[in-house]
């Protein structure tokens, strides 16, 4: 379900945010370990519902319920993904960065409600994404083989770079793609100050 272009920075980090997390869920689910979906553009069959009482184990929480009801009922037997472009569901995104931080929020502290084996695999793609960055930084100021530096960083750079305009032209936003070296960035920036603050947030609260 993407969102709807605008001009503006937070118009083009709020497509490449979606865009990023739903190249891993689709991956992940494309692989039998499915772990969310976005409620937008997401469908199951009345009986699955009722059958597992609906959202009633999670109606404590304000946000991530479609995440969670996935998680309980989908296996790599009965779920699949569909990312033809007639399927997509175009979103209005947030105007304002408050409002949209209010929804990551809300929605990054639904993680530590995931089961352990899916909390564990994206626990280590996450702390290797941030990993990168500090030791990069680390290793600007403390190794006089600026050579290394660059050419570690160009490596990793080029090869992601090409994963993700390849993922995300499947997903009809090749120009977001394009953009991945300076979004990168600012997405490790924004998990480093979004992530221990959704972690610290009561999950009961609307």
């Amino acid at each position: 379900s993407p969102y709807k272009k605008y001009f503006g920075l937070l118009n083009l980090f709020i497509r490449y945010e979606t865009l990023y997390v739903g190249m891993h869920y689709l991956s992940f689910a494309m692989k039998g370990k499915t772990y969310m979906g976005v409620g937008r553009n997401l469908a199951y069959k009345k009986s699955l519902f009722l059958q597992n009482k609906g959202f009633a184990k999670h109606i404590n929480i304000a946000a991530g319920d479609d995440d969670l009801f996935v998680q309980a009922v989908a296996n790599s037997e009965n779920t699949i993904v569909c990312i033809d472009p007639d399927s997509f569901t175009l979103s209005e995104p947030h105007r304002k960065i408050g409002e949209w931080w209010k929804q990551k929020r809300r929605h990054l502290s639904v993680g530590s409600e995931y089961k352990s084996s899916i909390k564990a695999l994206l626990g280590i793609f996450n702390i290797s994404f941030l990993l990168f960055y500090i030791l990069l930084i680390t290793a600007i100021f403390v190794s006089p083989n600026w050579e290394w530096i660059i050419l570690i960083y160009g490596i990793r750079m080029l090869i992601l770079w090409i994963v993700t305009i390849l993922c995300f032209a499947k997903l009809k936003d090749v120009f977001v793609g394009l953009l991945f070296p300076i979004l990168d960035v600012f997405y490790f920036l924004y998990y480093i100050i979004l992530g221990p603050i959704s972690m610290s947030k009561n999950k009961s609260k609307w």
